[in-house]
């Protein structure tokens, strides 16, 4: 018997891997390893003075199957989206990429990709690289996108309305040894003209009349909503 993957490289880094003892280590086949494995029995037979078997006289104990796993993985866009993320990498040149496509009503997760990847019914050099989902284990910054959720926050708190101003001359603001800046000085421009403008200068400066916790708060409502 040979394990054997369908989908190989464009679901690998989800269904993941297990090693030659069938243990998983990587991936769904990783987590859900004592789901997938079950539990192995033990029975008493009868052997000849070589060692073969010649007949199974009882059970000591039964084995228990492993159980399925249904993942909410939609092969086709599994599949298009990574044809469209392998072709962008090689397009821009990059070292790594990922795509993650999300049904919005339920959360489920209908397509993950990753670039580089690798095929788990071939033969496996040590890669840390490309064996790694890196749409779920790497963190980054979350950039532009948090900024409407500071000036949510900066109104919730009453510090700021949508007209209320902001002097972001002359264009950069340095926090300790982070500079902060904007592509050019926007001057004084209100609230709802930062978000506009997705000024750098403006949020961070709303951000630091707030209280340590209130962008925290903002965040965790808009996710209980979500």
């Amino acid at each position: 018997y040979k394990r054997y993957y369908p989908l190989g490289e464009v679901a690998t880094h989800v269904v993941g891997k297990t090693d030659i003892d069938d243990r998983g280590i990587e991936g769904i086949e990783l987590s859900r390893n004592n789901t997938l494995q079950g539990k192995s029995g033990s029975r008493v037979i009868l052997v000849d003075r070589r060692g073969n078997a010649i007949q199974n006289l009882d059970y000591i104990s039964v084995p228990v199957p492993g159980k399925d796993i249904q993942l909410s993985l939609d092969s086709r866009l599994q599949y298009l989206a990574y044809k469209e993320l392998k072709s962008a990498v090689a397009a821009h040149r990059a070292s790594t990429g990922s795509f993650v496509i999300l049904e919005a009503n339920s959360g489920e997760i209908l397509a993950i990709v990753n670039q580089t990847s690798y095929n788990a019914n071939g033969r496996i050099a040590d890669n840390e690289l490309g064996m790694k989902n890196r749409s779920v284990t790497d963190s980054y910054a979350p950039g532009s996108t948090i900024k409407p959720f500071v000036a949510l926050a900066a109104i919730v708190e009453h510090q700021f309305q949508a007209d209320t101003t902001i002097n972001t001359s002359p264009g950069f603001l340095r926090i300790g040894s982070k500079l902060i800046q904007d592509p050019r000085d926007r001057g004084i421009i209100s609230l709802q003209e930062a978000i506009q403008k997705s000024s750098q200068v403006a949020i961070v400066k709303v951000a630091g009349k707030l209280g340590s916790t209130a962008i925290l708060e903002v965040l965790k409502l808009s996710l209980i909503h979500i």
